[in-house]
């Protein structure tokens, strides 16, 4: 995994147990979910539009890992 996707300062990270993916948030204003692609060992970023008007500072999954909030 790596943070080259994000333009700014990380400033959220979450880890869902239920389903092993990240999602992270940025100053940026993005968001990304990285899934593990178990066959080749390696984690895949998935872009998310956040439409903020400012910067992000904390992500985390819903209880059920169903659902990233930023």
């Amino acid at each position: 995994m790596s943070a080259a996707q994000h333009d700014q300062l990380v400033s959220g990270l979450d880890w869902c147990h239920a389903h092993n993916k990240i999602v992270t948030c940025s100053h940026d204003r993005n968001a990304f979910v990285f899934t593990l692609d178990e066959s080749t060992d390696k984690w895949t970023a998935g872009l998310v539009l956040l439409r903020l008007t400012r910067g992000c500072t904390g992500a985390w999954w819903s209880p059920d890992g169903a659902h990233a909030v930023c």
